[in-house]
């Protein structure tokens, strides 16, 4: 009876590690977009205005 509820306790921390793997996945790929974007606009010249080159 202990194995099985120590079982299950397993199977749910396991389920909950995957989704925040996966979760954590999804954020670092859209971070990785969003930089890739930025890179693409900035050689365009039509990025982000980086005021320290200005003074």
């Amino acid at each position: 009876m202990a194995q099985d509820a120590n079982g299950a306790l397993y199977n749910e921390l396991t389920n909950a590690k995957l989704e925040s793997y996966a979760r954590t996945s999804d954020v670092k790929a859209t971070l990785e977009e969003k930089l890739e974007s930025y890179t693409r606009q900035d050689e365009l010249g039509s990025g982000p205005i980086d005021f320290r080159s200005a003074a």
